[in-house]
């Protein structure tokens, strides 16, 4: 059965025709080297996938020498050298990547960490001696280091890639890449050595979706302050996805940093995918906004909905704006004006009109009022005490408590007092005992008894009533201000 198999693999090594057939074979492989089952120890099948990696390694065919790496790379351990030497040909990050997986299964975090150490080492040795004004050419590497290249941009991307690829359990030295961002308001000596502001840039953005967020929020601010000193709005969405409306909150407490939201709403018609539109977005929907500047971009969205043609940026703009968490900024009367108008405009295109139903149901949603039902109990505790002269000079005091549950219907907003008879002295008192309505009534009833008959002397009934009645009403919001039409009179003026 083994003989079979590995036939069938070693034929279909040598006759695939496009990516997804290799990428069928190579999985195949792999899966029965998984399985306990098989034994493909064979020198014929390794020597087969090895000879095949060897002859497309040698005509650079990145995807397909990737693909060999990804599925078999315990396969391929012979073939190191080779891949060290192609790769000084010609340099591929994502090639340079996969590398350590050829090692050992136990040895392989070590190798991927002594790789990502060595790109480090180099990125601060190209850029100290590129700031000596040394050619690239004569840029002095360590011999030992697994990569070679002396240009920082290539040796940056092979970092980049290797984050991609971490594998588990293995540390990022984080420090040592803070250290090469360049910081504000500091003097920069011959010793302190940082990257471009744009290569900075990159190797930010690949730590934050590739290094766990408990690593980065001690470095948090240092990276945000530097994404506003060099308006990198991708680091600033990065931070946001991974700290939430925290960046935003820090981000406007210095007034300075009011004018970002200037430059966004300028490139915000550029590109519909840019990255400003989409960080513009997510301030709106945090409800993280100022709120001076919030209205001027709420009368510039409105005069381009009812005077010009809108795209697809506004609409995702003005939905921002519908569904933020601060109801007192939510357009919901103008947009239903607006809206409507841009519906029965018989020039709306068909998809700018569902857009717009789309808008109206979530402002329909949001206007709906929403049923509550408020259930009140009371709790009426009944005290009696009973005074009762058994000789003379002596008295015996019987005491009784009884506690009755009561639910009243939420419709009834007075409560009942519950009926007595013979009551002389009445006290009121409101109070708040355990967050409940207590109604405590004291009954005293003196009882004299002579020559063994029992004759009624004093009848004196005392009934506090403590009652700390809640009851929840639904608060209705008003719109106070000029109206709709008003309003949008204005803005056309």
């Amino acid at each position: 059965m083994d003989e079979k198999v590995i036939k069938n693999l070693v034929n279909g090594l040598k006759s695939y025709d496009h990516l997804n057939q290799l990428s069928d074979t190579l999985q195949k492989i792999q899966d029965c080297r998984m399985d306990k089952n098989m034994h493909l120890n064979s020198k014929i099948l390794i020597s087969s996938v090895v000879s095949e990696f060897e002859k497309i390694l040698a005509e650079n065919r990145t995807s397909f020498v990737l693909e060999f790496l990804r599925k078999v790379p315990q396969l391929l351990n012979k073939s190191r050298g080779k891949i060290f030497q192609s790769l000084k040909s010609k340099f591929n990050p994502r090639i340079f990547a996969q590398i350590p997986f050829t090692a050992a299964q136990s040895k392989q975090a070590d190798e991927w960490t002594k790789f990502t150490a060595d790109c480090l080492v180099n990125l601060y040795d190209i850029r100290a001696q590129e700031l000596e004004s040394i050619n690239t050419e004569e840029i002095i590497l360590s011999s030992s280091s697994a990569i070679q290249e002396k240009s920082v941009e290539t040796t940056l991307l092979a970092l980049v890639e290797l984050m991609k690829v971490r594998p588990s359990g293995t540390v990022l030295n984080f420090s040592k890449i803070m250290q090469l961002i360049p910081k504000k308001d500091i003097f920069l000596e011959t010793t302190n050595v940082t990257l471009l502001p744009s290569h900075a840039e990159k190797l930010l953005s690949s730590t934050i979706e590739n290094v766990p967020r408990s690593i980065l929020a001690r470095k948090r601010t240092d990276i945000q302050n530097f994404a506003i000193d060099h308006k990198s709005y991708k680091l600033l969405s990065h931070l946001y996805d991974q700290f939430g409306s925290i960046v935003i909150i820090d981000l406007f407490k210095e007034k300075d940093n009011l004018t970002i939201i200037e430059d966004l709403v300028k490139s915000e018609h550029a590109s519909e995918l840019s990255v400003q539109h989409k960080f513009l977005i997510n301030i709106l929907a945090s409800g993280i906004f100022p709120e001076k500047e919030y209205l001027k971009l709420q009368k510039v969205l409105v005069k381009k909905f009812l005077l010009e043609k809108p795209s697809n940026c506004d609409y995702q703009i003005f939905e921002a704006m519908i569904t933020q968490p601060n109801p007192k900024l939510r357009p919901l009367q103008i947009g239903i004006n607006l809206l409507n108008k841009i519906i029965s405009n018989h020039k709306t295109r068909s998809s700018d009109k569902r857009l717009a139903r789309k808008l109206l149901g979530l402002i329909s949603v949001i206007l709906q009022p929403v049923a509550k039902q408020v259930v009140i109990k009371k709790s009426i505790e009944i005290t009696e005490r009973i005074e009762q002269e058994v000789n003379a000079g002596e008295k015996s005091v019987e005491q009784t408590v009884t506690e009755v549950d009561e639910t009243i219907p939420s419709k009834r907003l007075k409560i009942d007092e519950p009926a007595i008879e013979s009551v002389d002295e009445t006290t009121v008192l409101d109070e708040n005992l355990r967050g409940d309505q207590i109604e405590t009534h004291y009954i005293d009833t003196s009882f004299t008894k002579e020559s063994g008959e029992t004759k009624q002397k004093q009848c004196t009934v005392e009934v506090v009533i403590e009652n700390n009645e809640k009851i929840k009403e639904i608060e209705e919001t008003k719109d106070i201000g000029p109206s709709v039409e008003e309003m949008l009179d204005d803005l056309i003026c």
